[in-house]
């Protein structure tokens, strides 16, 4: 019953979910000493589907708290991450399988600047690898109108000419939803708007 309590304290703020309040609801999703109700498993579905909007505008830079959290749900080979992200992609891309995907995939995927530049701090190795469903980092900051981050990627060496997967090059990523400024950053940088996709 307690568990049930504080779910529906919760859901009755009406408001975006902290990163606290995530990491509480994965805690109780994986306990084997807490029963997972219907209710439980309800809320973890939203949560795990809207949490990354809820979060992306927050500046995590001065709560070490927060961030260590969202590191923890980063860690692709983590309990939490086998539990939410399948939900997650079933929302956002239900058309799609669920892809082998790396941190710095799925934080670029959601918009995270700050983390983007965390994981490129330390380590620019994977900046021009490709998931396992050939999306490259800058095409799918690209898609996703994240313009910062199209930015850091450019800085840090991504290849504004790249081709690959779906979207195939980083200007038709950007142009198939109408990202003008994002196209405008990509020709700045040398993007080929000849470019023949293969």
């Amino acid at each position: 019953m307690q568990v049930k309590k504080i779910l529906e304290i919760i859901v009755a703020v009406r408001r975006p979910l902290t990163i606290q309040e995530m990491a509480m609801v994965l805690g109780i999703a994986t306990s084997s000493k807490l029963p997972v109700t219907k209710e439980a498993r309800c809320f973890l579905e939203y949560s795990v589907t809207h949490w990354p909007n809820h979060i992306r505008n927050i500046a995590l830079t001065s709560i070490q708290k927060e961030t260590d959290q969202m590191h923890r749900l980063y860690d692709t080979s983590g309990k939490p991450f086998l539990i939410w992200f399948p939900i997650f992609w079933k929302v956002v891309r239900p058309y799609i399988k669920n892809p082998v995907i790396n941190a710095l995939h799925l934080v670029v995927f959601n918009g995270y600047a700050h983390e983007v530049l965390s994981i490129l701090k330390m380590d620019t190795s994977d900046i021009n690898t490709p998931d396992n469903t050939e999306i490259y980092l800058v095409i799918l900051a690209s898609l996703n109108g994240h313009k910062k981050i199209v930015e850091i990627l450019l800085k840090r060496g991504a290849n504004v000419n790249i081709q690959g997967g779906r979207y195939r090059t980083t200007l038709q990523a950007a142009c198939l939803r109408g990202y003008d400024q994002i196209v405008q950053v990509l020709l700045e940088w040398g993007a080929h708007i000849n470019t023949q996709s293969s």
